[in-house]
């Protein structure tokens, strides 16, 4: 038996035993009779096409010859001998499966089409290196911009490591990038591939195969033998189904060596309970089985917290989440994008490239969109939709129903070339006029089943995602008058050659191209129920598996349908008028009735009476939910009252805290034990003061530049004398910063602030409040007349004593505000891997004796008093000698509180840090107290 003939007999036993669907195995026949030989190391696609593996060579770059055909992701060749040679065909399938995306419809041309000079979209041409929101750490002296720890950085930093992200935020694609390049480089060590991932020969010098893992494809699998269900069998089992049986042995010999990272993709996508506690014991064994080599495991960021604290599998492995873009990536992604569709003749000018760019550039940074392009995943979707639509619409909703237009029915409208092919196809808009349908009629199956499958998938059965050909099949057959299956049959063949909505991951099993599109199509059916209130209102017991579906449906219904009552009527079942008192099993609905406020709108929510009735209870709910929630409901709550008004803040008085006395504390008069537990004394503050609860926020500081503040010469005295202000801005050692637009999170505190605009800050609230009909007593008196010292005080900055009093009380010499023992649950730092600011009130559990929030974390905050070794004097009639305001630029003043990214033994009461005033970092902030010390 010649090779041809052993080849063409293995693609009939592949057919037959389901690894190669129909299509396929008649496009791989095609090929090989028409070459008429052994296609050597050509690698037969699945359309039917002929083609090079991506920059990987035919023999490779490790003296082996490759051979034999790879059709799809199958293995056709023979049995290699050699392990070298088993290992370069299995990156070969790796690289097949993972060189293009995997959305059809990214290319401006249908990659069916039969014009042989359209080039799919590389994977590896429109990547964007991923941000996490973790940041470098930097010497103190170090003034150069922070910089974000990437993921790649983060996987190479830690052998063993979770990538955390919401939906759309890269994980897989960053998963899918790793494994293309790597694959790459094994085969052509010497090309060019390390420099797409750069710092990975200095940690990982030499070879490191990827291993990638699709979790949801375990947590389903059923093995021959169940007490042998262990993530070995696994994958053993999918290389046997690929012809692959060869690399098992190899493969593992790596593990051992550490040669291998393994990438285990979508731990949030085994959603329920059990498959949970099975999929971790099983990651968590493979890790320590095979630590030598690297593991990345993905997950959603919800999900991973409920998995944190409900199995210790994860405990101790650091987790990274995944940063939105930034502008400077997004503009990078729109450059790459076009270009690529130019260098693949998809576009055919320089100049319409040029244009293009600048069109979706200018499209992004529209208010209504300005928040959506961050994500990487819509951003994809706006560059699709913008490449075939020209435009793009505002809602988050909107960019996916016009997506799922382009991906239903763009290769409906591609010329067919061939004759004798087009007479043999049916396309689905023919299918659909035969039965007397309409696009719509097809898109509410399509909705049925993306819910079904979604339903499915949090229940535990058949694999989650998919959807049969024969339940596809059923579910298409009722269009027709008839009820044909046949009919059904020729639907479902249509869809597979004509439209990309629906993928066939493997033969006879679908899947929609993005867990997201699945959510919104789910979200489309909930949105068509009759009772959709309650249904959403079910569904939402279940908050990690359908909060993303609710929100979308949401969406459709307000910018598709113009239906507004039916979402606020959710928000009413959401967040009744009564709920059970600290009940944390509701957090979570009064979070999702905040977010479905913010995705109505603000304005239309206060069109309405019902809407005007809702929003103060849930403002007032979700400011609950940050005093009792856990921590991610606590932080997202605060976020979400970004958008929707946080009722903790006077909007008519300079966004100062609702309260009898606008968020200032008192702190009486006495002495209390100062400074390090080794080197603390009693000191004494002989006067009370005022202290505010919070630390200013964005909000605060918004304020005070909206009313003019860096224009007002009379602010900026010690600054003028220190050469560094100009009206509208400050010169400082990073260069001049103009705060306008500056804000976004309202609500945390103001950051990237020097001490001279904090001390301009002070001085402005002093005049507000002085001149404010509204300031409440006995603030008004004291900032006016002194009351009984006869002399006003004013709003200044805290000094030490002042700020250290106020953190850790009078009666003990506690460490940090709460007590003695570190606690992140406590107070935003290194620790409670957040990785940001927080907002303000985020931790209720670390306040201090008096009351006062975010003393220990989150931020550092400035202080009036300047740096000195020695301990503060007992003498507070020489204080001033280390309370200059006047002092020169380069004398530095101390900093109290630590911030989100210092450890448990920097943020305790006592620590003391120093910058020089000009400073402004990321993690600078500060707080203002009400003095009678501080008019001097």
């Amino acid at each position: 038996m010649d090779d041809l003939t052993k080849k063409l007999a293995q693609l009939r036993q592949a057919h037959e035993r389901g690894v190669l669907d129909a299509e396929t195995y008649q496009a791989s026949v095609a090929a090989l009779e028409q070459q008429g030989k052994p296609a050597g190391n050509a690698v037969v696609q699945g359309s039917g096409s002929v083609a090079q593996g991506s920059g990987a060579t035919a023999a490779g770059a490790r003296g082996v010859a490759v051979g034999g055909n790879i059709v799809g992701d199958v293995y056709m060749g023979p049995p290699p001998t050699d392990p070298t040679q088993a290992l370069n065909i299995y990156c070969r399938v790796l690289i097949e499966q993972g060189q293009f995306f995997l959305l059809r419809g990214l290319d401006k041309q249908s990659s069916d089409s039969t014009d042989k000079k359209q080039q799919p979209l590389q994977l590896d041409h429109v990547y964007v290196n991923l941000h996490t929101t973790a940041q470098h750490e930097r010497d103190q002296d170090d003034e150069t911009e922070r910089k974000p720890v990437t993921a790649l950085e983060a996987v190479l930093k830690h052998p063993q490591v979770v990538n955390l992200g919401d939906p759309g935020s890269g994980k897989s694609t960053f998963v899918n990038y790793l494994a293309f390049c790597l694959a790459s480089a094994w085969l052509e060590p010497t090309g060019h591939w390390m420099e797409k991932l750069p710092g990975w020969e200095d940690v990982n010098p030499g070879s490191c195969i990827p291993i990638p893992v699709t979790l949801r494809e375990f947590a389903q699998w059923d093995p021959p033998d169940v007490g042998k269900a262990h993530l070995w069998e696994f994958l053993v089992s999918r290389w046997n189904a690929k012809n692959l049986e060869c690399v098992a042995a190899p493969l593992q010999q790596c593990l051992d060596q550490g040669n291998v990272i393994v990438l285990l993709d979508g731990l949030d996508e085994t959603v329920t309970e059990e498959q949970l506690a099975l999929v971790s014991r099983a990651v968590r064994s493979f890790m320590q089985r095979y630590r030598k080599s690297r593991m990345l495991v993905t997950c959603r960021v919800l999900p991973f917290q409920g998995l944190r604290s409900d199995f210790s599998d994860f405990q101790g492995i650091p987790d990274f989440e995944l940063a939105p873009f930034t502008p400077k990536q997004i503009d990078a992604f729109i450059e790459s994008w076009y270009a690529k569709l130019y260098r693949a003749r998809q576009i055919k000018t320089q100049q319409e490239v040029d244009d293009l760019i600048k069109e979706l550039k200018e499209a992004v940074c529209r208010p209504d969109l300005r928040k959506l392009a961050p994500n990487p995943l819509l951003l994809m979707v706006m560059a699709l939709v913008h490449t075939h639509k020209g435009r793009l619409p505002n809602e988050r909703a909107l960019l996916y129903e016009k997506t799922i237009e382009i991906l239903l029915w763009r290769w409906e409208q591609m010329k067919v070339k061939d004759k004798a092919q087009k007479e043999q196809e049916v396309s689905v808009l023919q299918l659909l006029q035969q039965a007397k349908r309409t696009n719509v009629d097809l898109k509410r199956v399509l909705w049925e089943l993306a819910f079904t499958a979604h339903w499915k998938g949090r229940s535990g059965y058949e694999r989650i995602a998919d959807i049969g050909e024969m339940d596809l099949i059923q579910a298409l057959a009722p269009l027709h008058p008839t009820q044909s299956l046949d009919w059904g049959r020729k639907m479902v063949a249509a869809i597979k050659l004509r439209a990309g909505l629906l993928v066939e991951r493997v033969p006879g099993r679908f899947t929609f191209p993005h867990r997201t599109y699945q959510e919104y199509l789910a979200g489309a059916h909930i949105a068509a129920q009759t009772d959709f209130c309650r249904q959403a209102a079910q569904l939402a017991e279940e908050f990690a598996v359908w909060r993303e579906v609710i929100l979308l449906a949401v969406g459709r219904l307000v910018h598709w349908s113009g239906d507004i009552e039916k979402p606020l009527a959710l928000i009413a079942e959401l967040c009744p008028e009564q709920i059970k008192e600290g009940s944390i099993v509701e957090w979570p609905k009064q979070w999702l009735a905040g977010d479905i406020v913010k995705e109505i709108g603000l304005n239309r929510v206060k069109d309405r009476s019902l809407g005007r009735e809702l929003l103060p209870r849930v403002q007032n709910r979700l400011v609950s939910v940050m005093r009792d929630g856990l921590l991610r409901q606590r932080t997202k709550a605060s976020q979400t009252l970004v958008d929707i008004g946080d009722p903790r803040f006077r909007a008519a008085g300079w966004s100062l805290p609702d309260e009898s006395l606008l968020g200032f504390v008192k702190i009486p008069a006495g002495h209390f034990q100062m400074g390090e537990r080794w080197a603390n004394k009693k000191i004494e503050i002989p006067y009370d003061y005022y202290i505010s609860r919070y630390p200013v926020t964005q909000a605060q500081f918004q304020a005070f530049v909206e009313d003019g503040g860096y224009q007002e010469e009379a602010l900026w005295l010690e600054a003028i004398a220190a050469g560094i202000w100009e009206a509208g801005k400050v010169q400082g050692r990073n260069g001049p910063k103009n705060y306008g637009g500056f804000f976004d999170l309202l609500n945390h505190p103001v950051v990237g602030v020097t001490w001279y605009e904090a001390l301009a800050y002070c001085r402005w609230l002093t005049q507000k409040l002085r001149a404010w009909d509204d300031t409440p007593e006995p603030v008004k008196t004291l900032l006016s007349t002194g009351g009984e010292t006869g002399k006003p005080w004013a709003i200044v900055l805290p000094n030490e004593p002042e700020w250290e009093k106020a953190a850790r009380g009078e009666q003990d010499d506690r460490m940090y505000p709460w007590g003695n023992k570190a606690d992140p649950n406590r107070a935003n730092y290194r620790e409670t891997y957040l990785n940001a600011t927080t907002g303000v009130g985020c931790f209720p559990q670390g306040i201090s004796p008096y009351g006062l929030e975010d003393m220990s974390g989150n931020v550092w905050e400035w202080t009036r008093s300047l740096f000195m070794m020695e301990p503060y004097p007992s003498d507070q009639k020489i204080w001033s000698t280390r309370e200059d305001l006047t002092a020169e630029r380069n004398q530095s003043r101390v900093l109290c509180g630590g911030s989100w990214n210092n450890n448990e033994h920097i943020v305790h009461c006592a620590y003391r840090n120093w910058y020089f005033p000009c400073r402004r970092y990321d993690y600078l902030g500060f707080r203002v107290v009400a003095s009678p010390c501080s008019s001097r």
